[in-house]
C-alpha cells in the first residue's frame, strides 16, 4: 500500500508503531493511583482509631473510689486546667488533653465552677463537660412539714461546697423582707417545700433566698385577706398552717383538722397538739413523753393559750389553703382512726373523743397480734 500524506495524518497509533491506546492509563499513572488509595485507606484507619480513642477511650485507666468534684477557678487557661486535672488524677495523659483542647479552641472558651467527673469518662465526655460549662449541681427536695433544723442538717450533709452556716441568715432582714410578713421571728415557715437544683458552690444566703422567693410566688393571693377575716395576723395564720401540716397524715383530712383548730381558737380552748411540744423540746428523733407534755415552753400548747410564737414547720400549699378555708363544723377533737390508713377520726365532745381513742388503741393492739 502506498502511503500518502493523508494516510499518514489519519493513521491511528498502534502497537506496531510503538504507540499505546490513550483510553488506558499509563503504568506510571496507575502506580500513583494505587499509592494514593493506600494512603487514603491508611488515613481512614487513623481517623477511625483516633475517633474511637477520643469518643470511647477512658481519660484515665486508674481506678477511682468515688466521684470527684473538682474546682476550676475563674480565668483558668488550658494549661492550668490540664494541671488541675492531672494532679487530681482525672487524666493520666495531659498532652492528649492539651492538644485536643487547642484543636477545639478550648483555651478561650471555659466556664469556672465545680465539676463532677464520674468514673470511665471518655476524652470526648470530659471536654464536652468542660467546654459547655456543665458544672455540678445538687438536687434537694424539701418535704412538706420539715422544719429549719431538719433542712439545715440535710443541706450540711449534702455535697454543697459552702460552710453550712444557714443559721447565720435565719433572721436576715433582706430575706424576711421578701416574704413581707409583719412581726416575723425568723425564716421558719417561709422555706417553701419543693424540689430545688442548686449549684454545688451555691452560697447559704442564695439557697435560702431561692426558698423564700418560692414561698412568695406560691403563697395564695388571698392569704392575708383570709387572716383578717379570722381577726389574726397573716403570720399567725402561717403558724396555724404549719401546725395543720404536722398534724395531717392524709390530705383529705387537712380541712377538717383546720376546722378543729379554728373552733378551739374561737372559744379560747387550748390547742393541745403534740407537734408544737416536740418543736419546743427539739427532740425531733425521739417519741414524746409525759414529762415533755408537762414541761413549759413557749411552744407547749398544753400549757399556753392560743398559738405558739412562730411556725413549727414549713407548710405546703395544701396546708395553707386548709388554714384559710376551714369548713363549718363543731369538731373540737381528733385522733387517728388506726395505725395503717392514716385517716383521722373527728369528735364534737370529749366523750366521743375518748371512745375514738379507745378504738384507735384497740386497732393498734389488734394489728400487733
Amino acid at each position: 500500500m502506498v502511503r500518502t500524506k493523508d494516510n499518514l495524518m489519519n493513521k491511528s497509533p498502534s502497537m506496531d508503531d510503538g504507540g499505546m491506546n490513550s483510553s488506558f492509563p499509563s503504568k506510571r499513572n496507575y502506580g500513583l493511583w494505587k499509592w494514593f488509595a493506600y494512603a487514603l485507606f491508611a488515613c481512614l484507619i487513623l481517623v477511625s482509631v483516633g475517633y474511637y480513642y477520643v469518643v470511647y477511650h477512658p481519660v484515665s485507666l486508674r481506678a477511682t473510689k468515688k466521684n470527684e468534684y473538682i474546682k476550676i477557678p475563674r480565668n483558668a487557661d488550658l494549661t492550668t486546667i490540664t494541671g488541675i486535672l492531672t494532679t487530681k488524677g482525672i487524666i493520666d495523659k495531659p498532652k492528649i488533653f492539651y492538644v485536643l483542647g487547642r484543636i477545639l479552641s478550648f483555651n478561650t472558651d471555659f466556664k469556672r465552677g465545680y465539676y463532677l467527673f464520674k468514673d470511665n469518662l471518655s476524652w470526648w465526655d470530659l471536654i464536652n463537660i468542660l467546654q459547655n460549662g456543665y458544672t455540678a449541681t445538687y438536687k434537694f427536695t424539701l418535704f412538706e412539714g420539715w422544719n429549719s433544723f431538719q433542712i439545715f442538717k440535710t443541706l450540711r450533709a449534702s455535697p454543697l461546697r459552702n460552710k453550712g452556716e444557714y443559721e447565720k441568715y435565719f433572721h436576715d432582714p433582706s430575706l424576711l423582707s421578701i416574704a413581707n410578713f409583719p412581726n416575723t421571728q425568723g425564716l421558719e415557715g417561709f422555706l417553701f417545700p419543693d424540689t430545688y437544683l442548686f449549684l454545688i458552690d451555691a452560697k447559704e444566703i442564695d439557697i435560702l433566698k431561692r426558698m423564700v422567693n418560692n414561698f412568695k410566688s406560691k403563697l395564695p393571693e388571698d392569704f392575708k385577706k383570709a387572716a383578717s377575716r379570722f381577726e389574726i395576723t397573716p403570720y399567725k395564720l402561717l403558724i396555724l398552717a404549719s401546725i395543720i401540716e404536722k398534724e395531717t397524715a392524709h390530705d383529705k383530712d387537712a380541712l377538717l383538722i383546720s376546722s378543729v383548730f379554728h373552733n378551739r381558737l374561737r372559744i379560747n380552748m387550748r390547742l393541745q397538739t403534740d407537734p408544737t411540744v416536740i418543736y419546743g423540746t427539739k427532740k425531733f428523733n425521739s417519741p414524746i413523753t409525759k414529762s415533755d407534755l408537762r414541761k413549759f415552753t413557749p411552744y407547749n400548747t398544753y400549757k399556753i393559750n392560743g398559738l405558739p410564737p412562730t411556725p413549727i414547720a414549713n407548710p405546703g400549699l395544701q396546708a395553707m389553703i386548709a388554714a384559710m378555708k376551714p369548713p363549718s363544723t363543731r369538731y373540737l377533737y381528733f385522733v387517728a382512726k388506726d395505725g395503717k390508713s392514716g385517716r383521722t377520726s373527728f369528735s364534737e365532745n370529749l366523750k366521743m373523743h375518748n371512745q375514738a381513742v379507745r378504738k384507735y388503741r384497740q386497732s393498734i393492739r389488734n394489728s400487733s397480734k
